[in-house]
C-alpha cells in the first residue's frame, strides 16, 4: 500500500512539475514573442495549464469534489482580500491566502489557487502583460510553501522567513516583465537596478505577508484541519 501512494506521489511531483516548467516556459518566451498587447495567449495557455492540474486533481469520489470546492473558496478568499484592501497599495493578503493554501492543502492546490487568484483579480485591477508573471508568481509560491509545510507550521520564525522570502521573489517574478516591456532583450543590469529600485515596494509586501500570515494561518488552517478531517481528504 505504502509502495503504491509513494509510486502515485511521485507521479504527481513529476506531472507537476512539468506543468510549471510548461508555465514558466510560456510566461518568459511569451513576453518576448508576443509582447505586451498580445499577452492574451499565454494568459489563456497558463489558465488552461492551472485548469488542467485542477482537473487532475478531481476523482470520481465526493473527496475529489470537496477538493476542489476547498479550493474555489480560496481563490475567492484571496480575490475578496485583495478587492478589501484595494485603498492600500501593495498591501494585500493574496501571498498569505496562498502561503495559507499550501501548507493546510497541498502544493498543487497552492499552485491553482496562487494562478487563478491573479487571473479572476485582474478582472477588477486591469488586464495587462504584467498578469502571466503574476499568476507565475503567486502560484510557485503557494507550490514552494506546500513543500515546505512542516517547516511552516511548525515554526513562527520560519513562517515569518518564508513570508519574506515570498515578497522578494514576487518581486522578481515581476520585475523580470519590468526589463522585458523595456526592450526584447533580458537586461540584468537593468533587471538589479529595478530590485533595487522596487525595495521600498518589497519592505511593504513583507510587512503585508507577515502580518496576514501570522493574523489567519492558525484560524483558517484550523478550519481547514477541520473539514479534510470531517469528510476525509
Amino acid at each position: 500500500m505504502k509502495l503504491s501512494e509513494n509510486i502515485l506521489k511521485h507521479k504527481r511531483a513529476i506531472t507537476d512539475a512539468v506543468i510549471i516548467a510548461m508555465v514558466l516556459i510560456l510566461v518568459l518566451v511569451g513576453a518576448i514573442v508576443f509582447k505586451s498587447r498580445q499577452f492574451a495567449f499565454v494568459t489563456v495557455s497558463i489558465t488552461i495549464l492551472t485548469l488542467f492540474l485542477a482537473f487532475l486533481s478531481f476523482e470520481k469520489k465526493q473527496s475529489g469534489t470537496r477538493y476542489l470546492v476547498l479550493i474555489a473558496t480560496m481563490t475567492a478568499l484571496s480575490v475578496a482580500g485583495r478587492l478589501a484592501f484595494y485603498p492600500i497599495a501593495f498591501f494585500k493578503p493574496v501571498c498569505a491566502m496562498v502561503i495559507i493554501c499550501g501548507i493546510y492543502i497541498d502544493s498543487r492546490a497552492a499552485f491553482i489557487c496562487g494562478s487563478l487568484s491573479a487571473l479572476i483579480s485582474g478582472f477588477f485591477f486591469g488586464l495587462g502583460a504584467w498578469i502571466p508573471f503574476q499568476m507565475l508568481a503567486w502560484g510557485f509560491i503557494g507550490y514552494l510553501s506546500g513543500l515546505l509545510a512542516v517547516y511552516i507550521k511548525k515554526s513562527k520564525i520560519f513562517m515569518i522567513f518564508y513570508a519574506t522570502l515570498s515578497a522578494f521573489v514576487f518581486s522578481a517574478f515581476l520585475d523580470i516583465f519590468t526589463v522585458l516591456s523595456y526592450d526584447d532583450i533580458f537586461n540584468m543590469k537593468l533587471y538589479i537596478a529595478t530590485l533595487v529600485n522596487a525595495l521600498p515596494m518589497i519592505a511593504i509586501y513583507i510587512i503585508s505577508n507577515i502580518v496576514f500570515l501570522l493574523t489567519l494561518s492558525t484560524f483558517i488552517g484550523k478550519k481547514i484541519t477541520h473539514m479534510r478531517t470531517k469528510y476525509g481528504f
